[in-house]
């Protein structure tokens, strides 16, 4: 226990490089919506409003349209996030720019510096990196206008200090508004993006993360409105850092709950969620391509890849000639997070220069003989346990033994593990030496080719991994947390 809090201040104290900032926890509700918005793509056939009325009237009603101008008052149709129930509020039109629509709730203020910086920004920086990472969202759009619409408001999320409700929404993106008032009734037919305006505060340095995050979200869904949640979240955390604002604060949240599960995105572990996920795409970008290009390349192949989640991953992999598999990159992730080594083995299990010093804690440290015990592990999570070799010497044999667990749909698919054997040094004079263990139906009983006696410590990496495809979701959200010992 005494290991594990100096190890947590030592954390910390590397912690600095990241944005801890905010004294409110403020969260995207885009993942609110996903059951409506997969409900419209699978039923509702994408298109314009100009292509929905030749369809359906067999011709084009052209009216002629003044162009927005600043000052201009509409009302758009927001959700109130507490009862998920649609509201009108009523917005005025403060700038145009190159890429976007700035309104400001009715009736709210924002200096005028703050807004045109506001514009400077997206047009300048986040639309021009965004898109080149990720790809281009549907553009001139459902409206047929190529602007993307910024609506800044108080988002009706509950936020209340003196009913310690502390967590607020800091913004969405709803897939909703890319479809006819017909389809559906809430839409506001445009490209549109909803930031909050309290508790947060757009005269941050780092409030246009926000707008980042949010605007992957409007390009995921032009490629592909049916994607994960874990997914989508993990591109649009990535985003923001490739925009420049650092490494989010939710990463020390899945540092201190590193028994996270990846996909299922549960509500009791959100924060973690956030960090867990980012992490992933933090690592995934570490790992892609040898330069700048083939990074951006691949990113954009996952994000226009039309199957979801892992199964989109291995085949934006296989289009772009790299030879690994989803449950392989998720394995070399969990060690990543334990050993975060760049000098070892070319950096696959590190973050390399995008994050350096972090590391997470084993679960516990046996200090002596007998080494043995029991633990468990969430779907796609991995745990690690140390054992103190200092003065043995001889074979060293590792047993191990996971439990068997299924998909909760019709094809049944099994769980599977693996386990890395870490060799380590604590005076860190030598590199560390790994080994994968050679499971067979989730067991093996393996002497390890280095002796005792060169390192002093052993960590084993246990790594619970679900099947891929159809069953994903159905094992990630239902499968137990798996015995081993």
């Amino acid at each position: 226990m005494r290991n594990r809090k100096f190890a947590f201040f030592l954390f910390l104290f590397f912690f600095v490089q990241l944005n801890l900032v905010s004294a409110f926890e403020g969260f995207d509700a885009t993942h609110l919506f996903d059951k409506e918005a997969k409900a419209l793509a699978l039923k509702e056939k994408k298109e314009t409003k100009a292509e929905y009325e030749l369809r359906t009237k067999g011709f084009v009603q052209n009216a002629d349209v003044r162009p927005k101008q600043v000052g201009d008052i509409e009302s758009f149709n927001c959700f109130n996030l507490v009862s998920m129930q649609s509201e009108k509020i009523p917005a005025v039109l403060k700038k145009i720019g190159k890429y976007c629509y700035v309104y400001l709730e009715q009736g709210k203020t924002l200096d005028d510096a703050v807004l045109s910086k506001i514009v400077f920004q997206f047009d300048n920086y986040i639309y021009p990196t965004t898109t080149s990472y990720f790809g281009t969202e549907w553009n001139p759009g459902i409206d047929g206008d190529p602007k993307i619409t910024l609506f800044f408001l108080d988002i009706r999320d509950g936020f209340d200090p003196s009913t310690s409700h502390f967590n607020f929404t800091a913004g969405y993106f709803y897939p909703g508004d890319e479809y006819s008032k017909d389809k559906n009734p809430n839409s506001n037919e445009r490209e549109m993006l909803y930031l909050d305006i309290y508790p947060s505060n757009p005269s941050r340095k780092d409030y246009m993360s926000v707008v980042a995050h949010e605007f992957q979200h409007m390009i995921h869904w032009h490629h592909d409105a049916l994607e994960n949640t874990w997914l989508n979240e993990g591109m649009s955390q990535l985003s923001s850092y490739l925009n420049g604002f650092g490494h989010p604060k939710q990463v020390l949240a899945y540092w201190r709950y590193s028994d996270n599960n990846l996909m299922a995105w549960q509500d009791p572990t959100m924060i973690a969620n956030y960090g867990q996920v980012y992490l992933f795409g933090l690592y995934l970008y570490s790992q892609l391509g040898k330069d700048l290009p083939s990074k951006k390349t691949i990113l954009k192949s996952i994000v226009a890849d039309e199957l979801t989640g892992s199964a989109g991953i291995e085949h934006a992999f296989k289009k772009n000639n790299i030879g690994i598999s989803f449950q392989g990159l998720f394995s070399n992730f969990c060690v990543a997070n334990y050993l975060n080594d760049p000098n070892f083995a070319n950096g696959l299990y590190s973050y390399k220069k995008f994050l350096e010093k972090m590391k997470f804690s084993s679960m516990c440290f046996f200090q002596k003989p007998p080494f043995s015990g029991r633990g468990t592990v969430k779907p796609w999570s991995a745990r690690a346990i140390r054992f103190n070799l200092s003065g043995m010497t001889g074979p060293i044999m590792v047993s191990f033994q996971g439990s068997h667990e299924e998909a909760d749909d019709d094809t049944k698919s099994p769980n599977s593990y693996a386990v890395a054997a870490v060799l380590l040094d604590s005076n860190n004079s030598k590199p560390p030496i790994l080994e994968w263990l050679n499971l067979k139906q989730h067991k093996a009983e393996q002497i390890l080719k280095t002796q005792a006696g060169a390192y002093d410590t052993l960590q084993l990496i246990v790594t619970h991994r679900g099947p891929i495809g159809q069953s994903e979701m159905p094992f990630a959200c239902s499968a137990p947390s798996a015995s081993f010992a």
